[in-house]
């Protein structure tokens, strides 16, 4: 009550709110409240990617007051990701704390969905897995001390993965330290798109070279879908070509941010490489180089949905990243046999079907 000015609006870690109450009843503390909610929360995580009007209210409203719907104008609740996002923490920076200032606090850059690693001390964090949402929790979760928690270690399986997790860790770092609104959706496409080329992952004609693209995945990401907090990476395809498709189309698909980040750490060596290569690029809509997925290779991954998993084919174009209607002409061009499902018809639609052809008033004509 005495930081926020209400009972609960910390509680939320994510998302808290009323943070103009914290700067204002402590100056003494030198906080800003915009840097506040900007660097001390997920907001610059998630706003780096927001049109900048949206960005400008969100901030104006947390700042103010509080956005209970915030994960939903985000678009974070209708990602596969997902919204919940549980503390997370590093051993030795626990330590490190306890030792410095007598206590351990949890770290912002520790936080973001697509951090899973300590970047300062190259060790994996682990997860305070608390099963009551921050809306309904009523005390503090802290690294030692407070509520009751789950601790669970992030595994890693060897020293590969863990450098790709500290080098996600750290380019998380630098887009949540992005002003609101930095990056462009059309220009981010652009951008992967020049990246994919150079690493002779796609034609000059932008077709997308689909197999070498899939066997470089799986090779740079192989099993940081079993950790948690990266489970959903198993829904986006066996072969994450929805990945693909969802960041570096012509008009790319709203998406989080760990898509992006995914992404950019496997087209670019270093942030400033991604940097450079995103600056290059102008705002004009992404022209002759959109990548098409390779039709012979895209039928061969339906074929093998369809067939080896015995999905339906609305459920292998979703996989796929592709809409239903073209997995359906590809299937018949190709021979795919399949099952049409049936689709229901509700509402309106309904009763005009039930209506009957001859109106009851109409008189049948007579049998000659």
């Amino acid at each position: 009550m005495k930081l926020f000015g209400t009972s609960y609006a910390a509680l939320c870690h994510d998302f808290p709110s009323k943070l103009i109450h914290l700067s204002s009843h402590y100056r003494q503390a030198g906080f800003d409240v915009r840097r506040l909610a900007l660097h001390h929360t997920l907001l610059g995580y998630f706003l780096a990617l927001q049109p900048a009007g949206m960005a400008d209210e969100i901030l104006r409203r947390v700042i103010g007051g509080s956005m209970p719907s915030i994960k939903m104008r985000l678009g974070i609740t209708a990602s596969r990701v997902g919204g919940h996002h549980p503390l997370k923490a590093c051993s030795e920076c626990v330590n490190r704390d306890a030792d410095a200032v007598g206590f351990a606090y949890w770290h912002v850059e520790h936080q973001y969905p697509s951090t899973m690693a300590c970047a300062r001390h190259a060790r994996p964090l682990f997860i305070a897995w608390d099963p009551v949402t921050p809306v309904h929790r009523r005390g503090w979760l802290l690294p030692e001390g407070g509520l009751p928690w789950e601790r669970i270690e992030i595994p890693v399986r060897d020293d590969r993965q863990l450098d790709q997790l500290i080098r996600l860790a750290e380019f998380s770092d630098r887009w949540a330290a992005s002003e609101p609104a930095k990056f462009d959706p059309q220009r981010l496409a652009a951008c992967y798109q020049r990246g994919l080329r150079d690493r002779g992952l796609a034609t000059a004609g932008g077709s997308l070279r689909i197999k070498n693209l899939i066997g470089e995945i799986r090779q740079r990401y192989r099993g940081i879908e079993d950790i948690t907090g990266f489970e959903a990476l198993n829904s986006i395809t066996p072969d994450w070509a929805g990945l693909i498709g969802s960041v570096a189309r012509r008009s790319p698909r709203h998406a989080h941010p760990l898509k992006h980040l995914l992404m950019i750490a496997l087209v670019y060596d270093t942030w400033e490489d991604f940097e450079r290569s995103y600056r290059a690029e102008n705002t004009s809509p992404v022209g002759h180089s959109e990548f098409v997925l390779e039709a012979q290779n895209l039928a061969s991954d339906l074929a093998a949905l369809v067939r080896g998993t015995e999905l339906s084919i609305s459920a292998a174009a979703r996989r796929l990243g592709i809409s239903t209607t073209t997995a359906t002409q590809i299937a018949r061009r190709t021979g795919l046999t399949f099952t049409p499902r049936r689709k229901l018809i509700k509402g309106r639609r309904m009763q005009q079907g039930k209506r009957p052809l001859v109106s009851s008033t109409a008189v049948a004509p007579e049998v000659m």
